[in-house]
């Protein structure tokens, strides 16, 4: 084996050392941009963010615009969202539910996330050297019965090293809360706080 020397591409995935900084930095810009210009939507107007606040998209019972075309936007942009864009994991989770049966609107939001990342390509994940003693740290957060056609609960977690997130999720769960204390244990069984910390434990130490 021999010494390539430092890491400058992972999966598509950019890799920059700024040695001044004390700093790396992972991101995906040029596969956002490509995706962008594959579905012709390189040039469109710009938006904050990737999904209205309390959007509920209606579950269709047949389709009304192209199917294939909506996988393939939604397929793009999964490798994005577990790569370096956790900002649009839970619109693409949302979006992932609508793939079988959807409409106009679906589509719609589908390009607004395009419209997001057209303006946030160039950002990505930042680690810091200096906070490389400081232990992970985890959050996880709910929306109960947010979705109306199952009023089943969606949770999410993340854990933070160095200044940046290593790992997210987000998961609609399989049962429908009653109370919200069961609320509270299905969010944190997802999570698994400590579970996960163990986990991470050997690859930062």
């Amino acid at each position: 084996m021999c010494d390539l020397g430092e890491a400058c591409w992972f999966l598509v995935m950019e890799i920059t050392h700024d040695w001044v900084a004390q700093t790396i930095s992972i991101d995906q810009c040029q596969y956002i941009w490509k995706i962008l210009r594959c579905f012709g939507l390189d040039k469109v107007q710009l938006v904050s963010t990737p999904m209205a606040a309390n959007l509920k998209l209606p579950k269709m019972e047949s389709l009304t615009i192209d199917q294939h075309v909506y996988q393939s936007m939604l397929g793009s942009l999964m490798y994005t969202a577990i790569g370096t864009q956790p900002d649009i994991m839970f619109t693409i989770h949302y979006l992932s539910q609508h793939s079988i049966a959807l409409g106009e609107k679906h589509f719609n939001v589908m390009k607004c996330i395009y419209c997001y990342l057209n303006g946030t390509s160039d950002l990505g994940l930042l680690f810091y050297r200096n906070q490389f003693n400081h232990d992970p740290v985890g959050f996880s957060n709910l929306d109960w019965a947010s979705d109306p056609n199952t009023q089943r609960l969606v949770s999410g977690y993340t854990f933070l090293f160095c200044g940046a997130i290593i790992t997210w999720s987000v998961k609609k769960q399989p049962t429908i809360a009653l109370s919200s204390t069961e609320v509270e244990y299905m969010a944190m069984t997802h999570s698994g706080f400590q579970k996960r910390s163990h986990f991470l434990k050997p690859f930062i130490q």
